[in-house]
């Protein structure tokens, strides 16, 4: 009697811990829709107080932005794949992680607020991956996807929500990951496109 009540209690823990996976992933969602809002409201922001000024004033700036945030945070600069490679490790430590997501924001907002040059599909995806690295560095049970099965999640989740195209940011994470990861992946995307607020 006693080794099925055991049975019980093990089997409840498992369903238990496999419902938890939906809600991360609904999580990741809302917190890429957050994140991709701030970016695209922020960079919104910046564009129309600096609209003033001109356009060489205004990439004069962003020079000198650039030229601080390489003094005060050289990591933020560029890319970011190669960090967001490292941030799926245990070398990173959730703060520095947190730092990265932080610095590469700002410096986002800031390039998309002065209309420089660059897209979306690349910061999107290092962004968002920065935050389900994050995520995946938190004290989770086990039974949770690991980081880089989050980042890449998250990074299809902000793409979607930025740049309104949530089947492709599901082609790209099912390329990548694989089409096993789709279940994982979807829940985020289309929270995330439904949420994230269109750039005005």
């Amino acid at each position: 009697m006693n080794a099925d009540l055991k049975n019980f209690a093990l089997a409840w823990a498992r369903i238990a811990l496999m419902a938890l996976v939906p809600v991360v992933l609904i999580g990741l969602g809302l917190g890429a829709a957050l994140l991709g809002t701030l970016w695209l409201q922020g960079a919104g922001l910046l564009e129309r107080g600096s609209s003033r000024l001109s356009l060489p004033l205004r990439h004069g700036l962003l020079g000198l932005a650039l030229g601080l945030a390489l003094l005060l945070a050289p990591e933020a600069l560029g890319q970011g794949t190669g960090w967001l490679a490292l941030a799926t490790t245990p070398l990173l430590f959730p703060e520095a992680v947190l730092y990265l997501l932080l610095a590469k924001g700002l410096l986002l907002v800031l390039a998309l607020g002065s209309r420089a040059p660059g897209g979306l599909l690349t910061p999107a995806l290092v962004l968002g991956g920065l935050l389900g690295a994050l995520v995946g560095k938190l004290p989770l049970p086990a039974a949770l996807p690991g980081p880089e099965a989050l980042a890449l999640a998250s990074g299809a989740a902000l793409l979607a929500g930025v740049a309104r195209a949530p089947f492709a940011a599901l082609v790209l994470a099912a390329e990548w990951g694989g089409y096993a990861l789709l279940p994982l992946v979807l829940p985020a995307v289309f929270v995330s496109y439904a949420l994230t607020e269109a750039q005005s």
